[in-house]
């Protein structure tokens, strides 16, 4: 949820050497190997929640954007495929900055490219179960932590800490 669509960008999420995830006043930008961005149109409306799922293919190179379960950008990515294995940071870069001005809830990554038909069925799922949905790898739930600390619920859980900012409260 975007407390400053129109006004800026902020970092959703970036892995430093492998990709980046952001806002563009109200646009979305992704760049799944730290080279070509990928932007949408005008899809985001400030104070207002929105689902926003991304894949990167590098078996054909296809980038996909799917905002509030439909799919708004599908192009191909020319960039050679990179390897991370550095942190995840949301809502600001490695360096602290770029910081999101909003707030995030319900973080999945999957070693598998969603269909449209999976990202809509489970779009408004809070807890999806990693025994059933095999190819979810992270599950970060950032509605649910207290203190520094936020919750993974997958079998082989990563540590998630939260620097700056806070918990939204619910109803936010």
């Amino acid at each position: 949820k975007s407390d400053n669509v129109g006004l800026s960008s902020g970092t959703l999420m970036t892995q430093t050497g492998k990709f980046t995830l952001r806002t563009i006043t109200n646009t979305i930008g992704f760049k799944p190997n730290e080279g070509t961005e990928f932007v949408t149109g005008a899809v985001l409306t400030a104070n207002k929640w929105h689902h926003v799922a991304c894949s990167f293919n590098t078996s054909d190179n296809i980038v996909e954007i799917h905002i509030d379960g439909k799919l708004v950008l599908s192009d191909t990515d020319a960039t050679a495929d990179t390897t991370g294995s550095a942190a995840i940071f949301w809502g600001r870069d490695a360096a602290g900055n770029n910081e999101y001005t909003g707030y995030l809830d319900e973080i999945r990554f999957w070693n598998d490219k969603r269909t449209t038909a999976e990202i809509r069925t489970n779009m408004f799922v809070t807890d999806i179960d990693d025994a059933v949905e095999t190819t979810l790898i992270h599950q970060g739930e950032l509605n649910n932590g207290a203190g520094g600390a936020g919750t993974d619920n997958v079998a082989s859980p990563q540590t998630q800490t939260v620097i700056a900012g806070g918990w939204a409260a619910a109803g936010t």
